[in-house]
């Protein structure tokens, strides 16, 4: 396992003691990591479904920045190896948020 592929899962256990830990660790692998398209999303997904529940303001806005950065890095890298423009899986909620 590569050391970023480390980073994200460990800042993706499969349970939370708390929304604060949740986005320190997500937080942790998107500063280790910023040009990993799943860091983005990791992130971009704790916002959308667990934003409001934790009471953050403004998460709809951070979900969709973050789905949009991790968008831009992965169709990026698409690109450059095929030549073709991808369709992420985050556009979903992107649509939801739009």
């Amino acid at each position: 396992m590569s050391p970023a592929d480390r980073v994200l899962l460990d800042a993706n256990p499969p349970e939370w003691a708390s929304s604060a830990e949740m986005f320190r660790g997500l937080n942790a692998a998107l500063t280790a990591y910023p040009n990993l398209p799943e860091s983005w999303y990791a992130i971009g997904d704790a916002h959308f479904r667990m934003g409001l529940l934790s009471g953050e303001e403004g998460w709809a806005e951070r979900a969709g920045e973050a789905y949009r950065q991790g968008w831009l890095l992965d169709s990026a890298a698409v690109m450059r190896a095929t030549g073709e423009v991808p369709v992420a899986e985050s556009v979903l909620h992107m649509v939801e948020l739009a």
